[in-house]
């Protein structure tokens, strides 16, 4: 999922990496480690944050790296 789009989502809906790691029931620590590429979102997260931010077909699949 690309950075950048998915901190201006957060952004628009006024959560930051606390309160998003806090709704997908993980620790901050690790939300971290998803958002800067050490680790991956599971499905059921990203399911989760594409319901949460509205994201279009498009969006959703340019930051998943397709096209």
């Amino acid at each position: 999922m690309k950075k950048n789009l998915l901190k201006s989502k957060m952004s628009l809906h006024e959560d930051n990496n606390k309160t998003l790691a806090h709704k997908l029931k993980i620790t901050p620590s690790a939300f971290s480690r998803k958002i800067n590429g050490s680790s991956n979102f599971t499905i059921e997260e990203m399911k989760f944050i594409r319901k949460e931010y509205e994201l279009s077909d498009f969006e959703f699949n340019v930051s998943n790296g397709r096209k």
